[in-house]
């Protein structure tokens, strides 16, 4: 076996931006709600404000899924459209 045809590279992990579940999104969304509306105190599966909570925390677990999928030379365009400019690269101190 010739040693000088094989290519040995090293890949970093990917890392996701936010890999919370719908089950924590809904958790931490309702431990808010004394916080910001003391007086809503039904809090049944029934109640519209609960749904829309599933709702918002649903929207919110697919977009991180999606985000998660876009390849970094999109994420720069994406956030140049935002107004977001990166610093230039420092020289190592």
């Amino acid at each position: 076996m010739d040693t000088g045809t094989w290519l040995i590279t090293m890949v970093l992990p990917k890392q996701n931006l936010d890999d919370k579940t719908f089950g924590q999104l809904v958790e931490e969304e309702r431990k808010l709600i004394p916080r910001y509306a003391p007086q809503w105190t039904d809090h049944n599966l029934s109640d519209p404000g609960i749904t829309l909570i599933d709702l918002f925390a649903w929207l919110t677990e697919i977009t991180l899924f999606r985000i998660n999928l876009i390849r970094d030379s999109h994420k720069l365009k994406y956030l140049k459209l935002l107004g977001f400019t990166p610093l230039p690269p420092l020289p190592a101190s």
